[in-house]
């Protein structure tokens, strides 16, 4: 599954890397990496996530870098002997162009026993650019559930979705329907609406009407 790097999101996975240690201790030095569609991107973080291969932000690989063609992420990470993950995450730029697209591949990787050239697994495949229109908190809402989108006779994007506000369970809850407005294509979203409130009923609260 290739999944899009979305704007507003701290965190976007944009590459796994897995090195297969052959024994214990090895240290890795220094990570390059060539980017295509730098221009998009505001910053990137290189996580090691050990024998765990999903991602996680617990463990930096050096610092938070500015987005360019070509980077490099200088830190200290301890091999075990068998599978060691590292992953890379990018932070989109707030005006980042939704038809554009982006891609990384590692050019080396310096270790305590010398330079490393990774094979890449996934060539020629890119990532699209898109937004989180909605995420948990947003305007004071707990949940965002079950989206939908559609277009307008005017081209106008009408994105709906449920708005659980004091939690993610279903009904009986508190959830009216919100609606949010793009006139330029998805680049930018107008305040959002709500559209649908039952409100209360014979006295009770909302959460239970």
């Amino acid at each position: 599954m290739v999944r899009p790097v979305l704007i507003r999101n701290e965190h976007n996975s944009l590459l796994q890397l897995t090195i297969n240690a052959k024994r214990p201790f090895v240290q890795v030095k220094a990570i390059t990496v060539e980017l295509e569609g730098a221009m998009e991107l505001e910053s990137l973080q290189f996580y090691f996530t050990g024998v765990d291969d999903g991602l996680s932000t617990q463990k930096p690989f050096g610092e938070r870098l500015r987005s360019h063609k070509s980077v490099v992420f200088k830190g200290h990470a301890r091999l075990t002997a068998g599978p060691n993950h590292f992953w890379l995450s990018c932070r989109a730029k707030a005006a980042a162009n939704l038809s554009g697209k982006t891609d990384a591949r590692i050019l080396s990787i310096e270790t305590s026993t010398g330079r490393l050239v990774p094979r890449d697994e996934t060539p020629n495949v890119r990532k699209r650019i898109g937004i989180a229109l909605r995420r948990h908190w947003d305007d004071g809402v707990h949940t965002y559930r079950i989206p939908a989108l559609a277009t307008s006779a005017r081209g106008t994007l009408l994105a709906v979705y449920d708005m659980r506000r004091r939690r993610s369970k279903d009904l009986q809850e508190d959830i009216d329907i919100g609606l949010l407005r793009s006139t330029d294509g998805g680049q930018t979203w107008g305040a959002q609406q709500v559209i649908m409130d039952m409100g209360t009923f014979r006295g009770m609260p909302q959460e239970v009407n």
